[in-house]
């Protein structure tokens, strides 16, 4: 027989530039600048919920708490606003990565992650945009290494979707046949031999007594 199996996954989305990016944030800047202030890190969990537009899932609910830490983080780093959206959206970008299949893809998650926040860190009209310098980018990736992928397996298995897969066995040739002498040597001995053998051993005993 032959063993076919088939897993469906979804496409995994490429970095686009930083342009298109930061098009997708969906996050105004004056909700990033209110979030980057000392009262905004209090009820940040509900003004990201309701500017992103999310259901309120348990997916969801660990989502937002690392987007809040995220803008803590932002507003430690002194960003603008515009440097902190367009963090959260390198962060949903490499989410996005991470989500796009079942399966363990921790070194292109990482990949993604890299190129996205490369595309805020190299200006090049039409592809990126420098919104970050040097010392800002690597305080970045210390900060999401430490953070999310630190726990990656932990968001891999709360956020990711179930692995879909079908088995289909066929049977190519159909089962051999016994020959007739092989079907002759499985028989079982026949019990009458037997008894004829000690009836036999017996009587000589008998005799030499």
């Amino acid at each position: 027989g032959r063993l076919v199996s088939k897993c469906t996954m979804p496409n995994r989305p490429r970095a686009p530039s930083g342009p298109a990016l930061l098009s997708t944030a969906c996050l105004p800047t004056d909700v990033a600048a209110k979030l980057l202030t000392p009262a905004g890190h209090v009820e940040a969990a509900a003004v990201l919920r309701n500017a992103l537009q999310m259901a309120d899932t348990d997916e969801s609910a660990i989502l937002l708490e690392m987007y809040a830490a995220l803008f803590k983080f932002a507003a430690d780093q002194a960003f603008t606003a515009l440097q902190a959206t367009a963090l959260l959206t390198v962060m949903r970008h490499t989410h996005a990565v991470c989500t796009s299949t079942p399966l363990y893809n921790f070194e292109e998650t990482f990949a993604g992650f890299k190129a996205a926040l490369l595309a805020f860190c190299v200006h090049r009209p039409g592809s990126s945009m420098a919104l970050f310098s040097l010392p800002q980018s690597r305080a970045i990736i210390a900060h999401v290494v430490g953070s999310y992928f630190r726990h990656f397996r932990l968001y891999k298995c709360a956020c990711a979707p179930e692995a879909g897969l079908t088995l289909a066995i066929r049977c190519v040739t159909p089962p051999p046949e016994l020959l007739p002498e092989e079907a002759t040597a499985a028989e079982p001995a026949e019990p009458v031999e037997v008894e004829e053998t000690r009836t036999a051993s017996k009587s000589r005993t008998k005799s030499k007594r």
